[in-house]
């Protein structure tokens, strides 16, 4: 095991940026690393939660670190919903990184690919934020950008591996539900059901319900 090697990134990362003083924030690591060190075929799906203070923001940049050193930053991208928080941890905002424009809701095919082309990992902050709908709208573009490979079209996000992050408390999505309603999923009207709309938001609702692997940071 020598320097640039994932596992000796992994354990000098842990060791150097304080990971080891933090139980949760270290299971979360290297859940990540650990994927990534095994080039694990597998998706992973990861939802890394916790207040204000507990270290989301820290984790990910010991992940972005961990990849860097190993010389595959390439392949991780970070992003979340609007451009303040886009910023804050130095990533793009999901708009750009999906090619969603207001004048058109039909995606530019070659663009995605090219945008996606070396992308394992996505990265996306302040999940709070994201409506049902929308969940719906970045699984629809990435089996876009990944359209020309017919084994990724009926996996969540297309078989990207997502690592969300955030506090379900804090701010909720503009004039829609949270991920976590159970009215989304439960007792829906008929005539919500039957539209377009309330459709995405179930099939969104559904995604999100479908990460197994949760840590909560104290």
């Amino acid at each position: 095991v020598v320097p640039g090697d994932p596992i000796y990134e992994m354990d000098r990362i842990a060791r150097d940026y304080g990971l080891q003083d933090n139980l949760e924030q270290e299971r979360a690591f290297r859940i990540v690393g650990n994927h990534f060190a095994r080039a694990d075929p597998g998706q992973l799906l990861l939802y890394v939660s916790g207040v204000g203070g507990t270290g989301k923001s820290h984790v990910v940049n010991c992940i972005t670190e961990l990849f860097r050193s190993c010389g595959s930053s390439e392949q991780i991208i970070r992003a979340a919903p609007t451009g303040c928080a886009a910023v804050l941890i130095g990533g793009y905002t999901i708009h750009a990184l999906l090619c969603l424009s207001k004048r058109s809701k039909k995606p530019d095919v070659k663009e995605l690919e090219e945008v996606w082309r070396n992308i394992r990992y996505l990265v996306i902050d302040e999940v709070s934020m994201i409506s049902p709908g929308f969940m719906k709208t970045i699984h629809d573009r990435l089996v876009a950008a990944f359209g020309w490979d017919p084994c990724r079209r009926d996996k969540p996000f297309a078989g990207v591996n997502v690592v969300f992050t955030g506090d379900l408390g804090q701010l909720p999505p503009v004039m829609a539900q949270p991920l976590f309603a159970s009215s989304v999923v439960k007792h829906i009207p008929e005539n919500v059901r039957q539209q377009p709309i309330g459709q995405e938001s179930v099939f969104g609702a559904t995604l999100w319900r479908q990460i197994p692997n949760v840590v909560e940071l104290k």
